[in-house]
């Protein structure tokens, strides 16, 4: 049982490693992990998407931000 466990607490480390790495390469972002990049509510992110401070992609049923939205607004702000 140990070594089962020694096993998964592995592998829930690499997913987590890679995870990252993945949101690191992200071309778009959900909004909820928009937010929580940019530390601030999903209110205020629509707040300002109807500022016209940053630009929502609808891809299927999801709105998206461009990488370089969030990149952007987290190097310049709001």
């Amino acid at each position: 049982m140990q070594i089962a466990t020694a096993v998964s607490e592995n592998e829930r480390e690499r997913r987590a490693k890679q995870s990252s790495e993945d949101k690191a390469k992200r071309l778009a972002w959900r909004v909820n992990d928009a937010c929580g990049a940019l530390g601030i509510s999903r209110s205020h992110f629509y707040d300002l998407a109807a500022a016209g401070k940053i630009r929502l992609v609808k891809i299927g049923g999801r709105t998206v931000v461009h990488d370089a939205e969030v990149q952007r607004l987290a190097s310049e702000g709001a």
